[in-house]
């Protein structure tokens, strides 16, 4: 997520960020770096035991996907929880904060 004034001012800086993010989730699911990323979990996290480090990059291949699209149902149902306290979230609508020009070029350059 970022504000809309920085992908309007900076749009190569977000590209760059989105393509980095999802050239990082296709290198961990990747089974020949099982090895390298489990190493570095071990090191990130201070784990002592592999086991644990394991167990956290089976869950990252779980919950890292390649397509990187809002998840607009997600959006709605968070728009409807929050605006029940906030009047001022109720209005929102997924449509208007919800700007994915950069992720549909990436996915049209084949990226993912």
């Amino acid at each position: 997520m970022a504000r809309r004034s920085l992908v309007d001012r900076s749009p190569d800086t977000v590209e760059r960020t989105l393509r980095a993010m999802v050239e990082t989730i296709r290198f961990i699911n990747n089974p020949e770096n099982k090895t390298v990323v489990i190493r570095s979990l071990m090191r990130a996290l201070r784990l002592q035991k592999v086991e644990d480090a394991e167990a956290g990059y089976e869950m990252m291949k779980i919950l890292y996907d390649r397509r990187i699209y809002a998840n607009v149902d997600g959006l709605r149902n968070v728009i409807r929880i929050l605006g029940r306290s906030s009047e001022q979230i109720r209005k929102l609508k997924v449509e208007d904060i919800v700007d994915d020009r950069i992720v549909k070029k990436l996915e049209k350059e084949g990226l993912f």
